[in-house]
């Protein structure tokens, strides 16, 4: 994925592997997360709403590609997780953390289009 496309002037902080996913890290100074949900659906991604989206925050999804995109006031994060499991563990994370913020509206993928469980492949169980 070619960030640099999407949020112009933001630059890698480089990258990591962890037990779930290869992840990249990016920042970009006086972003938003809008040019992210301008293309997001064209990309093949869902967002996934939480309790904290606002212009400074917003979370997405892809089922095909196991991706999963952060926005965090100005650091972009890309997660692709390394199979199924992981990327229902990491889906998993984000559940437990948003019902901690606000348990009353734990948030979780707009599935405006009916077709994001669809996409998902086998095994995988959110």
């Amino acid at each position: 994925m070619d960030i640099q496309s999407i949020w112009p002037g933001a630059f890698s902080k480089g990258d990591s592997v962890n037990d779930n996913a290869v992840v990249e890290y990016y920042f970009i100074m006086d972003g938003g997360r809008y040019p992210f949900d301008q293309v997001s659906r064209r990309l093949g991604f869902y967002q996934y709403d939480t309790p904290q989206d606002s212009w400074y925050f917003g979370l997405w999804v892809n089922p095909e590609t196991l991706r999963i995109v952060s926005y965090v006031e100005g650091d972009i994060t890309v997660m692709e997780a390394h199979d199924r499991a992981s990327y229902d563990a990491l889906l998993n994370d984000w559940d437990a953390l948003n019902r901690k913020m606000n348990p009353r509206r734990p948030g979780g993928v707009d599935n405006i289009d009916g077709k994001y469980y669809d996409k998902l492949p086998e095994g995988v169980d959110v």
